[in-house]
C-alpha cells in the first residue's frame, strides 16, 4: 500500500524538558514542539493502526488512518486523562479513551490466582464484556470498520494472553512449586490470534501474546541447561517456528539478540548470530547486530581491564590497578535489586571457599547517592565479606560505562595482569566455583 501523508497536530502543556515521541512500530520520531507545547507533524502511514505518543513514561495510544488529521490538547503528566481530541478521528480517539479507561472488574492477582474453572469463567466473561462494549460502536457511524476490528483483536488477545500466563502466574499467586499441568486441549485458543498480521501488532497486546507464543514455543524444545546460551539459542528456533511474517520474525529475532548482546556481553553467541544471519534477510538488522558484538571487542578476553575507581564505607578510595598481582572477581549490584541481593548468600560461600587462594572478590554498588546510607547499612548488617565499594556516579560511573554495564548484577572477571577473562562471568549461584578452579596460578 502506498504511503500518503497523515497529519497529528495538538498542543501538549507542562512537557518540560523531555521531549514528545510518537512510537510508530520501531521507528520512533521526535516531535517539534514551540514554547507552547504547540506542535504539527506530518508522516507517513500504510495502514490504520494504533501508534504511541509518549512523554517520559507517560503515554497515550492513539488511532490513526492514512491521509487523516487528529488534533490532541492534553497535559503531559495525564496524556491519557486529560486528553481533548478534534479532526477526522476524534470519535474513534474519544472512543478509543473510553473504552480503556474503564475501570477493570478483576485484578491480575485476582484472576490467576483462581482455580482452573473458575478462571476460565472469569476469563471468557471479560472478553464478553469487552466484545459487548465494542459492539455498541457500531450505533456511531462516525467509527470504521478497521478501527472497530483492531479493537476486537485487542480484546481477543488479552483474553489468549490471559489463558497464555495462567500456568505460570497461577503458581506464582497461588504459591504452588511448580505450574499447573493444562488439559491436552487447552492451548488450541492460540490460532485466534493472527501474530503474522503487520497490522495487528500496533497493538501492544498482541505483541505481549507474540512473546508469550515464543515463550511457550522454548518449552517445547525442551532447552539444553548445558549449552552456552541455551535459551537464547532455543528462543531464536521459537521465533521462526511463530512466525511466517519475514518482516515480524526478523524484527522479533532482532530484539531478542540485541537484547541478550546488550544487556549479557558476546559470550558464546557464534551459533546465535549464525542462525540469526541465516533467517534474517533484512541487512539493517544484521549490521546493528554486527556493530552491537563489535562494541564489545574492547572487553574480549585478553584485552586490559578498563580501569575504574570506588570508594569503601570509610571513604577510601580504590582503584583496579590496585589489585594487579591477584585474579579479580567483580560483584557490580545495587541494594533495590531483588537477583543481586538473592546472589549474596552464594557469593558468601564462594568467597569463603577461595579464602585462601590468589583472587579478590570486589562488590562494586551502583546505587544512588541517596540511597548511600542503605548500601553503608547493609554492607554492616549483612556482614558483607571481600572489598565492599561504591562507585560515584552511579549508572554514570567508570565501571558502568567502561563494562557497558546496562543491567545488575554483572559479574566480570580479571587476570593477575589486569587483562580481561571474562566480561559477563558466571554468578556466584551458577559454575563460577569450577572455573576459578581451573585458573593457573590462583
Amino acid at each position: 500500500t502506498e504511503s500518503v501523508k497523515t497529519v497529528l497536530s495538538g498542543k501538549i502543556t507542562n512537557l518540560g524538558e523531555y521531549a514528545l515521541l510518537l512510537n510508530n512500530g520501531d521507528k520512533t520520531d521526535t516531535l517539534s514542539v514551540d514554547t507552547e507545547g504547540m506542535f504539527t507533524h506530518s508522516f507517513e502511514l500504510d495502514a490504520a493502526q494504533f501508534l504511541s505518543l509518549r512523554h517520559k513514561r507517560n503515554g497515550a495510544t492513539i488511532y490513526m488512518v492514512p491521509g487523516a488529521d487528529l488534533n490532541i490538547v492534553s497535559d503531559a503528566d495525564a496524556l491519557v486523562d486529560s486528553a481533548i481530541f478534534t479532526g477526522s478521528l476524534a470519535g474513534q480517539n474519544n472512543f478509543y479513551k473510553a473504552y480503556d479507561n474503564r475501570e477493570s472488574t478483576m485484578t491480575m492477582r485476582g484472576l490467576h490466582g483462581l482455580s482452573f474453572d473458575l478462571f476460565m469463567l472469569a476469563n471468557d466473561s471479560l472478553k464478553q464484556s469487552d466484545m459487548a462494549f465494542i459492539e455498541s460502536a457500531k450505533a456511531n457511524t462516525d467509527l470504521d470498520a478497521n478501527f472497530i476490528d483492531l479493537l476486537k483483536v485487542k480484546a481477543t488477545a488479552t483474553w489468549a494472553s490471559n489463558k497464555m500466563n495462567y500456568p505460570s502466574y497461577h503458581a506464582y499467586f497461588a504459591q504452588l512449586e511448580e505450574a499447573p499441568e493444562m488439559p491436552a486441549d487447552y492451548y488450541n485458543f492460540v490460532n485466534n490470534i493472527d501474530v503474522n498480521n503487520n497490522v495487528y501488532h500496533s497493538i501492544e497486546q498482541v505483541e505481549r501474546f507474540a512473546g508469550s507464543l515464543i515463550a511457550k514455543k522454548v518449552e517445547d524444545l525442551n532447552v539444553n541447561e548445558d549449552e552456552p546460551n541455551g535459551y537464547l539459542n532455543a528462543e531464536l528456533k521459537a521465533t521462526k517456528l511463530v512466525f511466517t511474517n519475514a518482516e515480524l520474525r526478523s524484527k522479533f529475532m532482532f530484539n531478542t539478540l540485541n537484547d541478550h548482546i546488550k544487556y549479557s556481553g558476546p559470550n558464546d553467541l557464534d551459533a546465535a548470530v549464525a542462525f540469526f544471519k541465516e533467517h534474517v534477510s533484512n541487512t539493517v538488522y544484521i549490521q546493528k547486530i554486527e556493530s552491537a558484538v563489535a562494541r564489545w571487542d574492547q572487553l574480549a578476553k585478553g584485552m586490559k581491564a578498563p580501569s575504574f575507581t570506588a570508594s569503601d564505607v570509610d571513604g577510601k578510595e580504590y582503584k583496579l590497578e590496585d589489585f594487579l598481582g591477584k585474579y579479580v572477581y567483580i560483584d557490580v549490584w545495587a541494594t533495590w535489586c531483588g537477583p543481586c541481593v538473592r546472589e549474596i548468600p552464594f557469593l558468601k560461600v564462594l568467597e569463603h571457599e577461595f579464602h585462601d587462594n590468589n583472587i579478590s572478590f570486589i562488590s562494586v554498588s551502583v546505587d544512588n547517592q541517596r540511597d548511600y546510607e542503605k548500601w553503608k547499612n547493609m554492607v554492616a548488617d549483612e556482614n558483607l565479606s571481600g572489598y565492599q565499594l561504591i562507585a560515584p556516579n552511579d549508572w554514570k560511573s567508570d565501571i558502568a560505562k567502561n563494562y557497558l554495564i546496562q543491567s545488575i548484577p554483572r559479574f566480570i572477571l580479571i587476570d593477575m595482569e589486569g587483562n580481561m577473562i571474562n566480561v559477563s562471568a558466571e554468578r556466584p549461584s551458577g559454575k563460577i566455583s569450577s572455573i576459578l578452579k581451573a585458573l593457573p596460578g590462583i
